[in-house]
């Protein structure tokens, strides 16, 4: 991708050379010495010369970007906190170029970081060759991270002039959320089975009764018996029973008005909750269903993959506007619901209730605002609660290592 080039610049060192060619020719004025003249002559041409040769200077530049999982496939999705290498390609499609400086911001490097910024310096890119420059990077933030414009510039090749130029390459890179894998859970482990029976007639395993036999029917399900008394035959019929699925309930809300950080704060931590909890329960063969706010940002409707969960986790953004008591009043929720709150607020227990007391099993995950580096409201009030109108509640802290241990 070709540079786009900007107003040529003059150096410090433009001005030295004029200076001392100027007082090169007052001297040469002053002595009557040919060499003089001679000498300032020449100092004075090469400011024309070095205008004209570095216009050309970044003339057919080009930047490519690559970027690999260190420690799985080529093809494999990146998630937080996961190690990466980046490797950037310089080239040069019409001439050799010399003295290229460049600076390259990698968003996928926190910002706070001096490694988000790097600068770098090819003293010589070879006509139609490659220049590969590798470095690593641990995957800072969840979302879909595009890198800025490469800036480069050359001072060739006197440097009395600098010509500046920008390369776009975007290389978008959609980050999942982390991941922690959880060894047990126990709203889900203190489950016996994963399926559940429902009171109509399918497949089963459990007989609720007999039908006339219909084309199709395994020859396994036919009741010898019944066909020996009425002389006709006639099927079993079983209790249909249906994997329970898990509804996931995110909560966006994240107050404009709380100064937070941009990845530590409750709303980036429910996300990596959620998705932990929803690893652990399709590891179990359960359904996994979406709800949240769709106001700006649509929800996918029905069982999702994973790839979909994640898709979406990896996407959805926070909003100044709460709205997780709409989204419990809408239902339309599975046996089991995990409701992940990101603000607690008294108003979200008599939904929440309500949806406990409707038969669904109900686990709230409430993240304990005063574990993180900028502490909010506490949740206490929230936590009493639920916990008295018996709705099981986890209470979430802040940091890797506790949140394995804090959804055991």
């Amino acid at each position: 991708m070709g540079a786009k080039e900007y107003m040529q610049q003059v150096t410090g060192r433009f001005y030295t050379f004029l200076i001392v060619a100027f007082m090169m020719y007052l001297f040469a004025n002053q002595t009557q010495v040919n060499w003089l003249y001679v000498t300032s002559a020449l100092i004075a041409g090469v400011i024309p010369a070095a205008w004209w040769l570095n216009r050309s200077a970044l003339r057919g530049v080009a930047v490519a970007r690559q970027i690999i999982p260190t420690e799985a496939e080529a093809d494999a999705p990146i998630h937080e906190d996961d190690l990466v290498e980046v490797v950037v390609t310089f080239s040069a499609s019409q001439r050799t170029l010399a003295h290229v400086a460049f600076t390259e911001r990698c968003p996928l490097i926190d910002p706070q970081s001096p490694a988000h910024t790097l600068n770098g310096f090819v003293p010589l890119l070879p006509a139609r060759r490659q220049l590969d420059l590798r470095y690593t990077a641990t995957v800072w933030q969840r979302g879909l991270q595009s890198f800025p414009p490469v800036t480069v510039n050359s001072r060739a090749p006197f440097g009395l002039f600098r010509r500046n130029g920008s390369l776009a390459v975007p290389s978008p890179v959609l980050v999942y959320p982390l991941v922690v894998p959880l060894e047990r859970f126990a709203p889900l482990d203190r489950q016996p089975t994963a399926q559940i029976t429902a009171m109509r007639a399918g497949l089963g395993n459990e007989v609720v009764g007999v039908r006339p036999y219909r084309a199709g029917d395994s020859p396994r399900h036919i009741h010898w018996r019944s066909v020996a008394r009425t002389g006709q035959l006639v099927s079993k019929e079983f209790i249909e029973e249906t994997q329970p699925g898990i509804s996931l309930v995110f909560d966006r809300y994240l107050p404009p008005n709380i100064s937070h950080h941009p990845k530590h704060n409750p709303f980036e931590w429910t996300i990596k909750a959620g998705v932990s909890v929803a690893d652990y329960a399709r590891k179990r063969r359960y359904p996994l269903y979406l709800h949240a706010d769709p106001t700006d940002y649509a929800v996918p409707y029905g069982a999702v993959t994973w790839d979909a969960l994640m898709q979406y986790t990896a996407r959805i953004p926070a909003r100044s506007v709460a709205g997780l008591a709409n989204v419990l009043s809408a239902g339309g929720f599975r046996q089991f619901v995990a409701v992940i709150v990101t603000q607690p607020d008294l108003a979200l227990v008599n939904p929440l209730v309500g949806l406990r007391y409707s038969g669904a099993q109900v686990f709230v995950i409430v993240p304990d605002p005063a574990t993180f580096p900028v502490a909010g409201d506490p949740a206490d009030a929230l936590i009493g609660a639920l916990q008295a109108a018996d709705v099981e509640v986890i209470r979430l802290a802040w940091g890797n290592s506790s949140l394995s241990h804090t959804l055991l």
